[in-house]
């Protein structure tokens, strides 16, 4: 098939055929009617509450477990230079996570929460091997103190 530029002209909307774009975004938004009031949770104001309020423990699990791997290791982590920094901050996020699918998972490994802990510690500089083994320790229990507070909690 030959190409005719009159045909793949019709194809081709121009600019002036196409809609604007406020046009456009009114007629989405009349589509699409807003939850009613009464379909609402009523004491926060949310579609689904519960879903607001296991995030928000997931955030503070989150935050009470950072504060613990980087509790006394401020003077070693100022020795560090940026890219290591970087690096470490970026090991730190997986530690959280890791430990995260630990702590929720049904059976808690310590020895696999120590591990993780120790492999973060391994990255700071100047920490011989009994007080990284001992300040690992120290890590471990504080967080799995910490998972048991939880789970006293939503029971």
């Amino acid at each position: 098939m030959p190409f005719n530029k009159e045909t793949s002209k019709e194809r081709i909307p121009s600019p002036e055929t196409l809609p604007p774009l406020e046009k456009k975004k009114k007629e989405l938004s009349q589509a699409q009617p807003e939850k009613k009031a009464e379909e609402r949770h009523p004491l926060s104001g949310s579609i689904f509450p519960l879903q607001e309020k296991e995030d928000a423990e997931k955030a503070e699990i989150s935050k009470e477990i950072e504060d613990i791997l980087t509790q006394d290791l401020e003077p070693f982590y100022q020795v560090l230079p940026s890219k290591k920094k970087e690096l470490f901050d970026r090991k730190k996020e997986q530690t959280i996570i890791a430990i995260e699918k630990t702590l929720s998972s049904t059976k808690i490994i310590a020895q696999k929460i120590l591990n993780l802990v120790k492999g973060l510690l391994k990255m700071l500089p100047g920490l011989n091997r009994f007080f990284l083994e001992k300040e690992s320790k120290i890590k471990t229990d504080k967080i799995l103190s910490l998972a048991k507070k939880n789970e006293q909690i939503q029971l």
